[in-house]
């Protein structure tokens, strides 16, 4: 691993984290601007949902690819350990985060 795809690495899962954060939200303020039926909400944030337990599956697997670069290259051991750290505290709070979107409906 280089330095430059290290510092990659490390960053990637909280912009991930912060990318999701951001159109979850944003979208979320949108359909308050622009009311649509219940059901297409509910669908649509469900879609989103699905988005998130796919990066979280996504940012695992890069998880569980810095464990193993960690094992071959040991020079790496603490670059990989603090970017696998952050890829898993990434993937979990974005389904913390989408979790309490199915209770509240936009606008409240």
């Amino acid at each position: 691993m280089m330095v430059g795809r290290a510092a990659y690495q490390v960053a990637l899962g909280p912009l991930l984290w912060g990318g999701w954060f951001v159109a979850l939200y944003a979208l979320h303020g949108l359909l308050c601007e622009y009311p649509i039926e219940e059901g297409a909400v509910r669908l649509t944030l469900l879609a989103l949902s699905a988005c998130a337990v796919l990066v979280s599956a996504v940012l695992a697997g890069l998880c569980r690819r810095r464990a193993r670069d960690a094992a071959l290259a040991p020079e790496w051991r603490f670059t990989a350990a603090l970017a696998g750290g952050l890829h898993g505290v990434a993937a979990v709070s974005m389904l913390v985060i989408a979790a309490p979107l199915f209770g509240v409906a936009p606008c409240t």
